[in-house]
């Protein structure tokens, strides 16, 4: 599967840090929805901002954490006028089948095999320094008390990629940009919704969209 884009964030913007991607054009991809359906980002964040999270594996312990974490806060996530999407790897019938496991009231969006959106995005693959961390594994042994470690989809093949969250608003400026420092490193709910424009959501709920 192809990934088409346009206006890839460049590399300048990419590895500086969250704060230097505030006002960049987001790039515009064509992904597969769930249904198998050819869907742009733009269709997104031309009705609402959008809280765009990439996962990196659909039996990663930290992707299920971060989407419970965000079907958690949904009810705050819609009242705040903003969306949710999420961007995996791998085929549309998977990420049904994810979806409708953790019942979870956004969509998820696949690229297939191509990376290229995550690059679009600033997101690299993991190393290994990134796996082997005293952070990484206090925050497994957390999630394992909390029931999140069982995972029936089990570890895809493929390269580990970098997972990441961000905040677009209706003009597609990426407002906030989060991008994990190891496995475990999650963008919490809490955060990019503090980035939410205060007229666009506004302007929103008022219209009812």
């Amino acid at each position: 599967m192809s990934v088409e884009m346009t206006d890839p964030i460049p590399v300048k913007q990419q590895t500086q840090g969250a704060q230097l991607d505030s006002g960049v054009t987001a790039p515009d991809c064509a992904l597969t929805g769930v249904s198998g359906n050819t869907v742009m980002l733009s269709d997104y964040w031309q009705r609402s901002p959008v809280i765009l999270v990439f996962l990196r594996n659909y039996g990663c312990t930290f992707c299920k954490e971060q989407v419970l974490e965000l079907r958690n806060n949904f009810g705050k996530i819609k009242r705040s006028g903003a969306q949710v999407v999420c961007i995996a790897k791998g085929t549309h019938q998977l990420a049904r089948a994810f979806q409708i496991l953790f019942d979870l009231p956004f969509d998820i969006l696949v690229c297939g095999d191509d990376a290229s959106v995550f690059r679009a995005y600033g997101l690299s693959s993991i190393g290994l320094t990134e796996i082997f961390r005293w952070r990484v594994w206090k925050r497994l042994f957390l999630c394992a008390l909390n029931g999140i470690y069982n995972n029936p989809f089990g570890v895809q093949p493929g390269r580990m990629e970098r997972t990441g969250g961000f905040l677009i608003d209706t003009n597609g400026k990426i407002l906030f940009a989060h991008r994990a420092e190891d496995v475990s490193d999650i963008a919490e709910a809490d955060l990019l919704l503090s980035y939410v424009p205060v007229g666009q959501s506004q302007l929103l709920r008022q219209t009812g969209s």
